[in-house]
């Protein structure tokens, strides 16, 4: 009994440990992806201390999901800006409910009795190994250890309603929650260092499609770096670029938002050039929503899909910058299919 409410008073510290960082990084920062963490942090070290002043379960076990939700939006914000194109894999929660098939399954067969409880710990379990998934997907070897933690965490609740409040079940959740909690915070200091230094990974031939705050991070840590940017911001130039305004107004270096054709050839010829002096050529568009207040989809995609093409054959890179909340999920999902 004793081993029991020491494993839940550390559960619940490193919960509230890590809950107060990820606080302080939100205030700090200015970050959605750090408060949403934060708050799922706590509302584990919240169930675990109802847990141990002997609260009904049935009351507890709701805090389970709110802290399994506060992961899966932390996991979604930071996929969104560091790895956009793993945002496809976000359906995947729709697979939630398939935790209650499970264990109506295994109890049918296995003629065992169904427990009251549980049914949302199996939930929130599912729901953290789907967000394990998608972090993998989106930033492969470097999130390893949370996807991990993540698995060992949602494994855990997804069985809770077999293995209970067992000693078992708490140190699952203790080994899963202090190497999460670790490798979450690790992880993401790192992330918060390469935003502010503008260090960026090395930038792969084909096409790369990021929200806007991600591709100002891009584009700051390339301004010592020969670049062609298409863009509508005047401000933005350095002595290393070839800049292209996109307007409908004449003047120097200015061109029309209809001319995607145009557009494609000097990008083409930027890419091939960098390629016949041994260098790699980067093109940058970051006026892709006002493209489409004058070209209809299918043309925009076309235009992407030849700069695309030709990223590839040229070893060159195009980086487009994107407003998600600018187009429809079945647009972004396409848009989304271009990167490489």
């Amino acid at each position: 009994m004793l081993e029991v409410k020491s494993t839940i008073i550390l559960i619940g510290t490193v919960s509230i440990v890590t809950g107060g960082y990820f606080l302080y990084a939100s205030l700090k920062e200015k970050r959605k992806d750090a408060l949403y963490a934060s708050l799922g942090w706590f509302m584990l070290g919240a169930y675990y201390l109802i847990r141990y002043h002997g609260i009904h379960k049935s009351v507890a076990e709701m805090f389970l999901y709110f802290y399994a939700l506060g992961m899966a939006f932390y996991t979604v914000e930071i996929i969104e800006d560091y790895a956009p194109t793993a945002l496809r894999h976000v359906k995947c929660y729709l697979l939630v409910p398939l935790s209650h098939i499970l264990y109506r399954t295994i109890t049918m067969i296995l003629h065992m009795r169904r427990v009251p409880v549980g049914g949302i710990a199996g939930d929130s379990g599912f729901m953290l190994i789907i967000s394990a998934y998608i972090f993998w997907k989106g930033l492969g070897k470097e999130a390893m250890l949370n996807s991990v933690a993540m698995l060992i965490l949602g494994i855990d609740l997804t069985l809770y309603k077999f293995i209970g409040d067992s000693l078992i079940d708490l140190v699952l959740i203790l080994l899963g929650a202090l190497i999460l909690s670790v490798s979450t915070i690790r992880r993401y200091k790192t992330l918060i260092k390469e935003v502010k230094k503008g260090e960026i990974p090395d930038i792969n031939p084909g096409m790369k499609i990021v929200p806007d705050a991600y591709f100002e991070v891009l584009l700051e840590s390339l301004e010592d770096k020969p670049l062609l940017l298409f863009t509508r911001d005047l401000s933005k130039k350095s002595e290393n670029w070839t800049v292209f305004y996109v307007t409908n107004t004449q003047m120097e270096n200015g061109i029309r938002p209809t001319e995607l054709e145009k557009m494609t050839h000097l990008a083409v010829r930027y890419m091939r050039e960098a390629r016949m002096s041994g260098g790699r050529g980067v093109v940058a568009i970051d006026c892709l929503e006002f493209l489409k207040l004058y070209n209809d989809f299918r043309s925009i995609m076309k235009f992407l899909h030849a700069l695309r093409d030709y990223a590839i054959a040229e070893n060159g890179t195009v980086i487009v910058a994107y407003t998600p909340e600018a187009w429809e999920e079945k647009e972004k999902a396409m848009l989304m299919n271009l990167a490489t």
